[in-house]
């Protein structure tokens, strides 16, 4: 079975991004979201998702295990107690918490976000400040990899990830039963499998992947990056999870910008914006006790038995 998630899930959440012209009508701003918004890339390890986490799949996920997906408006400023032990760390100053902070508060100018659940036909409104929006949307916040979550949380979400993948996706696929997927954490030997060699700079004195003092004056292009958010947050914060080129197995920053968690807790592999180049490579770790600005994790699938 091809495990193509984006070709074939055809994405069971989809955040339709509102905002108001005027009054009495409104322009729909289609910002199509798949709860499997990469694929998944076969590799000697089983299938590994192409990106980091985004902060548009953990969104997700904190909607559709909290908010009834009865067709109404409703603030998730109502739903924090409820949400709580989902949140990342809000008090990471990070444009990851700005994401997730714009949905708990008000502004006299407010838009929404219909979260569409296609696997049961159901849909819900998710109020949003609409200054805030447009800048979610501008700078595609919700494609930057998802940080400030503790290992604790992330199982929660492989548990949530792997309902999805065999209960939903089975219907969908018409899946045989005994083809189950198990979503889980790498050991750091199973990480360094994949991790294919990379310089951290080409012939043009460019950066191949985002770590610590990564933009280099020299390198073409970089005067234009640096007009950017983004251009700016290389070497020095996360960037978007699809950025930079692909490994030799299809797989966008495993070296380089968030550090990803393993299956043991407090052991990360493959460096980040807050760690030189070399703490990327193949039996380098970075440690951890707690959420960090710096640290995620992604996604990777094999076949139960």
């Amino acid at each position: 079975m091809s495990m193509k998630l984006k070709s074939k899930t055809r994405g069971f959440l989809i955040f339709l991004i509102l905002s108001s012209l005027i009054t009495s009508c409104r322009e729909y701003i289609i910002n199509t979201y798949q709860v499997f918004s990469n694929s998944a890339m076969k590799t000697p390890q089983g299938y590994v998702s192409q990106t980091e986490v985004s902060v548009h799949e953990w969104l997700t996920y904190m909607v559709a295990t909290t908010v009834e997906m009865n067709g109404q408006r409703t603030s998730l400023k109502q739903q924090v107690e409820i949400m709580k032990s989902k949140m990342p760390d809000l008090s990471q100053n990070n444009y990851c918490s700005y994401v997730f902070s714009s949905f708990f508060r008000t502004s006299d100018k407010m838009s929404e976000i219909v979260c569409y659940d296609d696997c049961l036909d159901s849909y819900c409104k998710i109020e949003i400040a609409k200054s805030a929006l447009d800048s979610i949307n501008k700078n595609r916040l919700l494609d930057l990899p998802v940080t400030g979550v503790s290992w604790e949380q992330v199982q929660q979400f492989l548990k949530y990830k792997q309902k999805l993948t065999n209960e939903c996706d089975h219907k969908r696929l018409k899946r045989q039963p005994s083809q189950l997927y198990e979503c889980y954490l790498p050991t750091p030997a199973q990480f360094d499998s994949v991790l294919t060699a990379l310089d951290s700079i080409n012939s043009f004195g460019c950066e191949l992947f985002n770590y610590k003092n990564a933009l280099c004056p020299d390198c073409p292009g970089s005067k234009k990056k640096l007009k950017s958010i983004m251009g700016h947050n290389i070497g020095n914060a996360a960037v978007w999870a699809d950025s930079y080129f692909p490994n030799d197995f299809g797989l966008y920053n495993l070296k380089g910008n968030v550090a990803e968690m393993t299956s043991e807790k407090g052991i990360a592999k493959g460096g980040s914006f807050m760690h030189y180049a070399t703490e990327a490579d193949s039996g380098k770790v970075q440690t951890y006790s707690t959420s960090e600005v710096w640290l995620g994790f992604r996604v990777w699938y094999r076949l139960k038995k």
